[in-house]
């Protein structure tokens, strides 16, 4: 496995951790409490569900974006790229408008 490498304030630091680390949580065959676990998460699993319903349209899209942004801007950070937030809206607007322009232009 690849190693995990972090980029923390400029500095690229290997810790070599596997990547496996960072995989979905699974519940080990011999737990003594796959019961709860469950339980708990079929309660978030629908608290979280309550909680999107309870949100505006319109504050539902901001939050959509501004979680993909804060995604975006994390992932790439500690893939070692400094770009400040800012850019990746940037760009995306402007892949938005591309799109729009192509899609009214005449075939």
């Amino acid at each position: 496995m690849k190693p995990v490498i972090l980029a923390v304030q400029g500095k690229i630091e290997d810790r070599g951790e596997p990547t496996a680390l960072m995989g979905p949580l699974l519940i080990a065959e011999g737990s003594r409490h796959p019961a709860e676990l469950a339980d708990l998460v079929v309660e978030l699993v629908g608290q979280s569900a309550g909680f999107r319903r309870s949100l505006p349209d319109g504050v539902l899209t901001g939050l959509a974006t501004l979680v993909r942004a804060t995604n975006c801007y994390y992932s790439n950070l500690i893939e070692g790229a400094q770009h400040p937030p800012g850019r990746y809206r940037t760009r995306a607007r402007g892949r938005l408008q591309h799109r729009a322009r192509t899609a009214r232009s005449p075939a």
